[in-house]
């Protein structure tokens, strides 16, 4: 394991890989390869969603992407001014998202480059997420926790290499000039079910294990019978559960304010309900 405090772990898309980022600079295992170039802690890692291509992000204001078929760096994307904290790749694939302390900056990469950058004063920003093309970014301070909600159709996520800047009113965005290109690696396969055989890719500060699938006997009626019968029972808890929320927060709403309402969705650490209040906010007039 880690002789460090480790920080941040993700499973790749398919679930054969799992990477670890942590304070130290060594990894102990099985190890498949070692990758050194962060000069700092490592804070956060993610997988691309479809190839196999990793990022990892540092206090060094660093991000840097990895080939997980050749084990290389492919990238090393500069510029934030503070400590990456966390990372996301659009759900295509097509950039990356960077949130530092004070911004947030849009990535491309296979050449390097950086297509936007948003002024965002959200402090130890935690997580980021997208739906409904928009960027919602939580962050925390002692016992605060803060939503912060930028708007994807204003932030340009192709074109030059040059910051662009906050988007303005009057300065709409224009089509990029090249094409996309085609994925430069293979993609992941979808998980079957079950999983054996661990074993671990070093990362340097980070690490990612990789888990042989295989194929297990073929499911009784009754078996799968059962497991759909738990799936419903999980999804009716689930449910339930987001109703209550979503009862609290209509009444927390009708007593107080929206504020309060949004502070109260924020608390309950569901964030489908954080994001429908949010939505509700901005279709106001």
């Amino acid at each position: 394991g880690h002789t460090e405090a480790v920080r941040n772990l993700a499973f790749s898309p398919d679930g054969k890989w799992l990477a670890s980022a942590s304070d130290d600079c060594t990894v102990k295992g099985k190890t498949i390869t070692e990758f050194k170039s962060h000069s700092a802690a490592v804070n956060v890692v993610q997988f691309h969603p479809n190839e196999y291509l990793l990022a990892s992000g540092s206090s060094d204001r660093c991000i840097k992407l990895w080939d997980l078929e050749k084990f290389t760096m492919v990238g090393s994307l500069e510029g934030d001014t503070s400590a990456v904290r966390c990372l996301l790749f659009s759900p295509d694939g097509s950039c990356l998202y960077s949130g530092a302390s004070d911004s947030l900056r849009v990535f491309g990469w296979e050449p390097d480059r950086c297509f936007d950058v948003v002024p965002v004063g959200w402090g130890k920003v935690s997580d980021l997420a997208v739906c409904n093309q928009q960027l919602i970014g939580v962050s925390h301070q002692l016992s605060s926790v803060s939503s912060y909600v930028v708007d994807l159709k204003r932030v340009k996520k192709s074109g030059g290499a040059v910051i662009q800047g906050i988007i303005q009113d009057n300065k709409p965005l224009t089509d990029p000039a090249e094409p996309k290109g085609a994925a430069l690696r293979r993609n992941y396969e979808r998980p079957t079910t079950t999983c054996s055989s661990n074993r671990l890719l070093s990362l340097g500060s980070l690490w990612v294990q990789s888990a042989a699938n295989h194929r297990g006997g073929a499911l009784s009626d009754d078996s799968a019978l059962s497991q759909i019968k738990k799936g419903h029972d999980t999804m009716c808890v689930m449910l339930s559960s987001r109703h209550r929320n979503l009862q609290t927060v209509r009444s927390v709403w009708a007593r107080e304010d929206v504020k309060s309402a949004l502070d109260a969705a924020v608390s309950m650490n569901d964030l489908s309900i954080t994001v429908d209040v949010l939505n509700i906010v901005n279709l106001q007039p």
